[in-house]
């Protein structure tokens, strides 16, 4: 998965798969609303394109999707950040769902360790409800100062998420 990201300053969220199954492409804006020393506090707005062949065909999932969302990281000390977030998935013909998630990151040189976990909740008239909960501990490298590479497993922690996904993301911020 690839994310363009245009933003005031790098925002942390988390990458689970339980946000947007198959997600291919990620196209996002946010601006900060708080920016303190050790606070930030974003709106984000994000059209997601999804490839529904890369996994199991669910009501509830689309192909492209658009995502507002809130985010908000604390520094604890010396880059030992702890973010959240949550976000609304809205795609022409399915109902809306709703993704939130949190999580720690520990730098350690150019690579920074973290460990999160989200789930996202969508109401299914007619269908079958989606609760997928995941937990993901994983490695970002960050390349240069606006790219970065994420390398994660997301774990499924309820019985309607997957056993366990694997992703890589790279994320390039303007």
């Amino acid at each position: 998965m690839v994310q363009a990201q245009i933003s005031d300053g790098h925002q942390y969220e988390t990458i689970s798969v339980a946000q947007a199954p198959g997600r291919v492409f990620d196209a996002g804006a946010q601006y900060r609303f708080v920016d303190s020393d050790r606070l930030t506090v974003a709106g984000r707005f994000d059209v997601v394109l999804a490839d529904t062949s890369a996994f199991e065909p669910v009501t509830g999932s689309s192909k492209v999707s658009i995502q507002p969302g809130l985010l908000a990281n604390y520094d604890i000390c010396d880059g030992l950040d702890f973010y959240t977030g949550t976000s609304l998935r809205m795609a022409d013909g399915v109902e809306p769902a709703l993704s939130l998630g949190f999580g720690i990151l520990a730098p350690v040189g150019k690579v920074k360790f973290f460990l999160e976990t989200d789930a996202v909740v969508q109401k299914i008239e007619g269908g079958k409800d989606v609760f997928e909960s995941y937990l993901t501990p994983g490695i970002q490298f960050v390349l240069r100062d606006k790219i970065d590479i994420n390398v994660a497993p997301s774990i499924g922690l309820s019985s309607t998420s997957y056993d366990w996904r694997f992703a890589v993301t790279m994320g390039v911020h303007f």
